[in-house]
């Protein structure tokens, strides 16, 4: 008989740089189901969010209650132009926050049998600097201190994309700690705690005398 020998690959060095990167390093050692899985959460909250937006440009559209929106557009370009307008005032800035909060729970909390969220800081940092600015931006749009449009659209699809981003890394991270999670850690107070209920356990099985 032959033997048989189970040849490893050794990682490519662009792999090894790849999974070293800032934010983005251990998303590519997750496994495909398991970004797949996150990719479909943050696509359903993505639809939960923008429901305000969608519904308020078909109504916009169904009702024709503000036909100077749309000029003479008409067809799908008139309901782009009305649903456009359900958004193009800085409303997405608020999206933005309501979506990336979350993330900022989910890399903070800890649990003994879960790992520390991967990479961390950078989430927290992302998250905080999102919510800081839109908040910020959009109370300039209220006061009336931001009279360009275009500049409050731009800037607030820039900061969605950003909180797309950073809560579908979020949820990949967290949902890869929880499978591929470390076993509980054991400390005095454990012990204790076991030992405790133990004696107690003995204890209760004695006969009592009467």
């Amino acid at each position: 008989m032959s033997d048989t020998k189970t040849v490893i690959k050794a990682p490519s060095p662009f792999f090894v740089w790849l999974s070293r990167t800032w934010l983005i390093g251990t998303y590519f050692v997750i496994p495909w189901k398991d970004r797949k899985s996150s990719f479909y959460e943050i696509l359903f909250g993505i639809f939960l969010g923008s429901l305000p937006f969608l519904l308020g440009g078909v109504a916009l559209y169904a009702m024709d209650s503000r036909p100077e929106l749309a000029g003479g557009a008409q067809g799908w370009d008139r309901f782009w132009l009305f649903l456009k307008s359900t958004f193009d005032k800085g409303e997405l800035l608020l999206f933005a926050v309501s979506l990336v909060a979350p993330a900022l729970w989910l890399a903070t909390h800890e649990s003994d049998d879960t790992r520390q969220m991967p990479h961390r800081r950078p989430i927290i940092i992302i998250t905080v600097v999102v919510c800081i600015l839109s908040s910020f931006i959009f109370g300039l749009v209220q006061a009336g201190v931001v009279k360009k449009p275009s500049f409050v659209y731009e800037i607030s699809l820039w900061m969605t994309v950003a909180s797309v981003v950073n809560m579908y890394l979020t949820l990949s991270y967290h949902n890869y700690r929880l499978i591929r999670g470390e076993p509980p850690r054991v400390t005095e107070q454990t012990i204790r705690s076991g030992t405790a209920n133990f004696l107690t356990q003995i204890n209760a099985s004695k006969p009592q005398n009467d």
